[in-house]
């Protein structure tokens, strides 16, 4: 059963506690970054996680190097293949991951959002999955 709630951590000051986004938090402030506040409920609003980018590349980098043998770049090939996505949609795939907002998929790979959204779309249509968390989760679980 998945979390109909959206929770946002606020005012918190572990620079790498991303047990938040393991616990179904779909966001985080930090202390001192309340002007981020408007953003992050928009975008989860929206259906995006919001993370300060750290956190999530520390949390990524704990999915994918906890054992030797699996690194970012197996999880994304494994996924790919397992799943045939389109050479799009592994990019957008990739860039999840790495815990980019749509509108930062949008500006890498310079398409519209309404593309990125799509792409976003079929990845998670094709994982089964309803939200990003539930995306790293699912990556991860393919690679363990």
């Amino acid at each position: 059963m998945t979390r109909q709630d959206k929770w946002v951590a606020i005012n918190t000051t572990n620079p790498a506690c991303y047990d938040y986004l393991q616990l179904g938090f779909l966001g985080q402030i930090e202390a001192n970054h309340f002007e981020y506040l408007p953003k992050a409920i928009k975008s989860i609003q929206e259906g995006e996680l919001w993370f300060p980018r750290h956190v999530m590349e520390s949390f990524i980098i704990d999915l994918c190097i906890n054992n030797e043998e699996k690194t970012p770049i197996s999880i994304i090939e494994n996924v790919t293949s397992k799943f045939s996505l389109t050479k799009k949609e592994r990019r957008v795939f990739e860039l999840m991951l790495q815990g980019f907002s749509n509108n930062q998929i949008a500006r890498d790979t310079n398409v519209s959002i309404n593309t990125v959204k799509t792409h976003a779309y079929n990845v998670m249509s094709k994982l089964n999955v309803h939200s990003r968390y539930e995306l790293f989760t699912k990556a991860h679980e393919l690679t363990v």
